[in-house]
């Protein structure tokens, strides 16, 4: 037991670090309702923070983790790994907040949300041309909020990988910032 508690001792800052970072997700999910509905929001949760973990133990084996002979380029290459991770997540931030804007919608609230697709099913499509007061809006309510009633199948899912993949290679790159952080300033 006492060898773990020096181990512990010895790497608290970068256990706050990863159970700061793994919960993070838990967060914004359910406190803020914030985040991508599909599989379900505790899986997306979870692989998040898996994601996080492995993300986390890769830079640390990777990464340089001590001042080599070169200490000034050690430091510039952590850096550079900081700007850059900090740039795709700020990069895939944005890119999350416009897909969620445009391609989620509240079925019925926000609480329960859905993927839209981007192509119409033929008799969707119909519906529009024949009835100029129809809207998206009108016939999701009509269809009870069901995306594949709406729009090709297909496109939902592609929709729905797609705003999934953002949501986490974003907190993944975060971390990978986090990481070159504390390389930077153990």
């Amino acid at each position: 037991m006492q060898a773990f508690l020096q181990f512990v001792a010895r790497y608290r800052k970068l256990l706050g670090v990863l159970g700061t970072l793994m919960a993070t997700p838990a967060l914004t999910t359910f406190a803020l309702n914030v985040g991508p509905p599909w599989p379900a929001r505790g899986a997306v949760t979870a692989y998040t923070a898996v994601g996080i973990l492995a993300v986390l133990l890769w830079t640390y084996v990777f990464w340089p983790k001590g001042p080599r002979e070169k200490v000034a380029d050690w430091r510039e290459r952590l850096h550079k790994h900081l700007r850059r991770s900090l740039a795709i997540f700020f990069v895939l931030l944005g890119l999350y907040i416009i897909l969620n804007l445009t391609l989620v919608y509240d079925a019925p609230s926000s609480a329960h949300q859905e993927a839209k697709g981007f192509l119409l099913l033929p008799s969707v499509e119909k519906v529009l041309a024949d009835d100029p007061e129809m809207t998206h809006e009108k016939l999701v309510k009509e269809a009870e909020y069901n995306p594949f009633e709406v729009w090709e199948a297909w496109t939902v899912h592609t929709v729905r990988g797609l705003i999934l993949a953002v949501w986490l290679l974003m907190f993944w790159s975060l971390t990978c910032a986090c990481s070159a952080f504390l390389h930077l300033f153990p």
